[in-house]
Order: C-alpha cells, then structure tokens, then sequence
C-alpha cells in the first residue's frame, strides 16, 4: 500500500454529464472532448495569433500542444496542422524572438478554430462496414476499400483502438500456417474474440480485395 487517496472532486460514479482526465462528457448526448469553455477560449487566441500578429515560438509551440490535445479526440484534424508544425524560429533566433507568421500558418489556426466542434468525438456512432487503405505517398494519393462485414468491421475498429492501428491480428506463426491452409488450436484466442466466423469473413473479405485487384 503506498497510502494514495481519491480526491473528493475528481471522484464521478453513475454521472452522465461530468468532467474528467481532462475531457468533457456529455453522455445524455453521446459526445465527449475538451472541456467546451476551454475550447472556445483555444479558438479565440488561434483566431488573435492567426491574424497576423507578432509571436513569439514557444508560445506557438503551447497553442500546437493544446490543439493537439483537442484533435486527440478526432486524429484527422491533425492534418490542420501539417504547415504549422513545420514553421520554426527564425534562423539565427530563439524561441523567445518575435516572429510574423506566414499567413498559411495563420489560416491553419484560424481554421482549427472554425472546426472546433468537428473535435468532439461521437461515442454513439456506428463503425462502417468496410475496410479502408490509402496511400502513403506524399506526391501522389490512392484509395481503396472492400466490404467487410460488421462484425469483422467491429472487431477490428476495436483493435486499433485499443492496440494502433498496427496491430496484429494473428501472432507470426499463426499467420504463416493459416496463410498455407492450416488450422491452428489458439487461433481465436489469438484474434480476442470466439467467433469463428469473424476470421473466415475477414479471411473472406480479403481474398475478395487482392481477386478484384485493389
């Protein structure tokens, strides 16, 4: 026992509306983010900073990781920040020295600030039944999807969840002697789940994307 206690204010059971862990829950209506006041005051300094003004870097840097922490809730958003996170001090500078932002940078806050309510996530929302890849090209872009099912869908929206979205669905070995016709005692164990028939719809659903040449 190391002797650590609850605090009385951070205590919540059986609440549908509270605050916690740094975000905000709304279960009444199924939406949970950063905390709504907090949000709002974020918006209105990107919208300050973003229209010109003088900054100095480590403030930029502060207002990255609280949007950041925002966009936790929906990663997409990330891609907002793909010219402000690669502005830097002005050379020969340091992070306290005044510096204009280019005005792609700027629009880049100011447009986090016009999507805020598009980082509150939907605990609520259905998971589609396809399977989605895109390139990884930075000059070129492509993308495909094939039917899944929603079970195997569920399945495996929960496992990069929970794991990345690396994660791997059999362990090695188990994947070399499925892939050559065998099957393995342990392989449910191994998917986290006792369906059976989520592995041959997934196995299914795959063999369907490489025969139409996706």
């Amino acid at each position: 026992m190391v002797g650590l206690a609850a605090h009385s204010k951070k205590r919540r059971c059986r609440e549908i509306v509270f605050t916690g862990r740094g975000a905000e829950v709304e279960g009444d209506v199924g939406l949970v983010g950063v905390p709504r006041t907090r949000l709002a005051r974020l918006s209105m300094l990107s919208f300050v900073i973003g229209s010109g003004s003088d900054v100095e870097h480590h403030l930029l840097e502060s207002l990255c990781g609280c949007w950041a922490l925002a966009f936790q809730f929906r990663r997409p958003l990330f891609a907002l920040f793909e010219q402000v996170c690669k502005f830097g001090p002005p050379e020969g500078g340091n992070s306290n020295t005044p510096t204009k932002l280019p005005r792609i940078v700027g629009q880049g806050l100011q447009l986090a600030g016009i999507l805020r309510s598009a980082s509150l996530a939907n605990i609520r929302a259905q998971v589609v039944p396809e399977l989605f890849a895109v390139d990884a090209s930075p000059i070129a872009a492509g993308t495909v999807s094939s039917d899944a099912g929603q079970v195997v869908a569920e399945e495996l929206f929960h496992r990069g969840d929970f794991g990345g979205v690396y994660t791997p669905l059999l362990n090695p070995i188990s994947a070399v002697l499925r892939a050559k016709g065998w099957t393995v005692s342990g392989d449910e164990d191994d998917f986290a789940c006792n369906q059976h028939g989520v592995q041959h719809c997934l196995q299914h659903s795959i063999e369907r994307t490489i025969n139409c040449g996706c």
